[in-house]
Order: C-alpha cells, then structure tokens, then sequence
C-alpha cells in the first residue's frame, strides 16, 4: 500500500511538472504561444485549488503570463480575469487582477485609486508595473521611477529595467534635443507607417491623408519586390514624404519606435498607422481641428477601428478602397475594440506594440476622455470626435495577395489564420462617412 502511495504521489508531481515546464518554454516567444501558455496557466491553477502545485509556482506563472497578456492579447487577458481559480493565488496577484478589472471596465479613477496599494513595501512586480503605468499617465514621473526601480529587481518583470532606460533618455532628449532631432521643417501632424509590397494602394492612402491635414509622412520602406520604393520615389516629388529605408523586422513597431525619437523636435503630433488604416475625422475636413482641442497635458489621441469587410467583391476594384469599400461591421464588433494612437512625441516613451504606447501624461479617447488602453483595445470603444476605417481584408483577390506577403508579427512572421477573412468580413452597417472626400481624392488621383 505504501509503495502504491508513492506512486500516486510521484504521478501528480510529474504531472504538475509538465505544464510548468511547458509555459517556460512557451515563454520564449510568448506573442506566438499566448493562448497555448494560457491553457497550460489555467491547469497550474486548478493544481493550485487541488493543492498540488506551491503558490509561488502558480503565482510565477500568472505573473509571467499577464505581462505578455497585458501588452499584446486582450482575449487572454480577459479569460484569465474572469477565472474564478485566480482567487487561489496571493493576494499582491488578486489586487493586481482587481486592477486590471477596472482598468478593462474603463473605470481609470478607481484603479488610480488603488495606487497606494498598488505601490506598497510587499506589493508584487506587476503590482508595481501597474503603479508605474498609472503613475506616468498621470504624468507623476518621479514617483514612477522608484516604482520601476523596485520592480526591475523582480526576475518576471523583465521589462521594467528597459522602460527605466528609455524613460531616462525621453528625460534628456526633452531637456537637450539632439541636432539630429531638429533637421527639417516642423510639422503639426506627421504620419508614419511602414510598408512592404503596398504599391496598388499607397498613392490614394498618402493623397487622402494629406487631404485631412495630414502635413508630412515618414515612411520606413521595408524590402519591397513590387514597386513600392519607385512609387514612393515618385510620390516624394508632389507630397511631403521622408523615405526611410527599413531591413528591421517586426517592421512597424520598429519603425514606430525610431519615428518617436526622430520626430521629438520635429512633430507636434505623430500619427502611428497601418498602410490599410485611414484617419476619419467626425466633422470637418481636417483632424487637425480635433487635435488642437486635446487638452494640452495629454501625450496621445488613441482611435478606434472601424473594420471594413469586402462589400461582397471577389475581385480587385478599378474604383478606390474609400469608394470600392462602403460596408462595415457593426461598432459593437470584438476587433474594433482595437486602437490606433496619435502622439505627442515628446511624450512617448515606448511602443509596446503597432496598438499601444507607453506615455507621460494621459491618454484621451476621441470624446477627449482620459482613457487606459489595456492589450491595444479601448473597452468600450469611442467613435465620436474621429475613428479609423481599417480596410483589413478589401476585396477576396486583394486579401489573398496579402496572406501571401504574410504579416509581421513580434517574435517572427506568420501567416493569417485559417478561416481570418471569413470571421472578418462584416458588411452588415452602410457607412457614409468618408463620401465627402471623394470628389477632392478621386481630383488628385487623376492628376498623377
């Protein structure tokens, strides 16, 4: 019987052992693996509630899973933060979740709130994570530098130690911007964006854009085999454009990164945006007219997406993407939770993805409220003042020309996944809102 017991005994630690091994190793590349990571935690826990696995392993494990989660993946952000077994682990890790709750519901004030919690002699790395992010929106930059030198000593919070060092070199680039920093006439809003193979499309997104205020574009060529870098060449000759060559990959978070530290002295505001991304202003003709009623204190305008399906069409359209493409999903659909950000970049100090920046000072919706963006996504979305119609997938022909490119993802290129243009191409809303820009676009197309 004895020599059963010890069996069953060495079982369940193996047992236990498997999936703590499995999320360290999955760990590695955690933007590729969060949800298989995710499934491995979720077990890790149900061990915990069986009292088979130490509260410090478990806790590891959640920590190491949400400061992925919390920078790149809302939909395991919110599985794990409705997970009843998260009340199982320490209390530092339930006042984080608590938080980050909050954060989710839009209720920035309560979670501000909890910051003398948050930031207490006991608190846990990402307790303390959590202070620093609130801390610098809140533009309390001082107070976050201590906070992310007590969480840069916590193994899981790898990345506090990195923000510290950019935060730093915001501080002296504010205090004595570099020659470099000051090159070229300033602009009040810039764009930048990388682009690879973009050539049928670039021409209208770059005419549209500087319909609507848009004064100057930096755009981070990246290895282009169809004839992008030549029509940039020749789109530089009638519109403001800096062409950056760019080998870096993921392509767009790279170039975002570099566009922030160029544009200190050089752009009022920088808008961070995809090639198949369009900035829509709600009144008027020019967004400019929006920015210059952002509250002066606020380091960035985050804008929701308004996803576009095919409108139907199997086949590339000879028309423009803004006339081609007039159907959308409803506002209430899951991705258009995602947001894009226009910056301030003498206020920006770190792209934590395409979606999302780092800031000091708030962040604002498009209602001009102050707003906490968790994972790239605004919950609930704003489409008030502006918002941004995402052409993700145009026609059925266009989207498989796009799936052959692939798409940049942190940690290495992947492919969209099986069954991505069916789950994205929503037509069921008729949208007007882009129609009276049509004639002056279709002018300037036509003069090429």
């Amino acid at each position: 019987m004895q020599q059963q017991d010890e069996i069953s005994d060495g079982s369940a630690a193996a047992s236990v052992a498997t999936p703590l091994a499995r999320i360290h190793a999955l760990l590695r590349e955690p933007q590729r693996f969060l949800h298989e990571i995710l499934a491995e935690v979720l077990q890790v826990l149900q061990f915990l509630a069986m009292g088979q696995v130490a509260q410090v392993d478990a806790d590891d494990a959640v920590e190491r899973l949400l400061r992925a989660a919390i920078i790149c993946d809302a939909a395991v952000l919110d599985r794990l933060l409705e997970d009843p077994r998260t009340l199982g682990l320490s209390p530092g890790l339930r006042r984080a979740l608590d938080c980050l709750r909050q954060l989710r519901a839009g209720q920035l004030a309560a979670a501000e709130a909890s910051l003398p919690t948050l930031m207490a002699a006991h608190a846990c790395g990402t307790e303390l994570m959590l202070a620093a992010r609130l801390l610098l929106r809140a533009g309390r930059v001082a107070d976050a530098i201590a906070v992310l030198k007590r969480a840069a000593a916590d193994p899981v919070q790898q990345d506090a130690e990195a923000i510290l060092n950019l935060l730093t070199a915001l501080l002296i680039r504010r205090a004595r911007p570099g020659e470099a920093d000051t090159v070229g006439p300033p602009s009040e809003l810039t764009v930048c964006t990388a682009v690879r193979d973009e050539a049928p499309d670039l021409e209208e997104w770059v005419a549209y854009h500087s319909m609507i205020g848009v004064e100057r574009f930096r755009i981070y060529e990246n290895g282009s085999v169809d004839g992008t870098a030549e029509l940039l060449e020749s789109l530089a000759h009638r519109y403001p454009i800096e062409i950056v060559p760019w080998p870096h990959q993921p392509a767009n978070l790279t170039a975002f990164q570099d566009g922030l530290v160029a544009e200190m002295a050089r752009s009022t505001w920088l808008a961070c945006l995809d090639a198949d991304e369009f900035l829509v202003p709600a009144e008027g003709n020019d967004l400019r007219t929006l920015l210059r009623r952002v509250p002066a204190e606020a380091a960035a305008l985050v804008l929701n997406w308004r996803v576009f399906g095919s409108s139907g069409r199997k086949h590339r359209s000879g028309e423009p993407t803004l006339a081609a493409y007039r159907r959308r999903a409803a506002d209430d659909f899951g991705p258009n939770r995602h947001i894009k950000s226009i910056l301030r970049p003498r206020s920006a100090i770190l792209a934590m993805t395409t979606h999302e920046f780092l800031t000091v000072g708030p962040q604002v919706n498009a209602r001009l409220e102050p707003v906490s963006p968790l994972a790239g996504q605004l919950v609930p979305p704003c489409f008030d003042g502006a918002w941004i119609n995402h052409y993700l997938l145009r026609s059925r022909d266009d989207f498989l020309r796009k799936r052959a490119r692939g798409r940049p993802e942190q940690g290495g290129r992947r492919d969209f996944d099986k069954g991505f243009f069916e789950a994205h191409d929503r037509n069921e809303v008729r949208d007007r809102s882009v129609e009276r820009f049509l004639p002056g676009l279709r002018e300037r197309l036509a003069q090429a």
